[in-house]
């Protein structure tokens, strides 16, 4: 009972049962390599998601551009078609006035 009250022998028990938990926390568990592996793993998968993104905005640019494109395209070909009903619409009236002055 005095050896328990002793404030050495107190103060010598508590820094060995530090050191049983600091090393018994040093020796690598099962878990610790879990841990390790899915930190890996982890690392892996937000590597994939930067490359996924990546790709993602270059198909979108890719999109974009295709849009862009075909929307220009579309207008061209409204103006070319609207130019061919003028042309259309010209030539009918040429041809009224043709028929008309034949008449007369």
């Amino acid at each position: 009972a005095v050896a328990s009250e002793d404030p050495y022998h107190s103060m010598s028990r508590s820094i060995g049962d530090q050191r049983l938990s600091t090393s018994a926390s040093a020796i690598p568990t099962a878990a610790d390599g879990d841990v390790l592996r899915l930190r890996g793993r982890v690392h892996e998968l937000e590597s994939e998601l930067t490359i996924c993104r990546d790709e993602l905005g270059r198909a979108r640019n890719l999109l974009d551009q295709d849009k862009d494109n075909s929307a220009r395209y579309v207008r061209e070909l409204d103006m070319v078609h609207r130019k061919h009903q003028d042309q259309v619409a010209e030539l009918r009236h040429m041809l009224n006035q043709s028929e008309q002055a034949r008449r007369e």
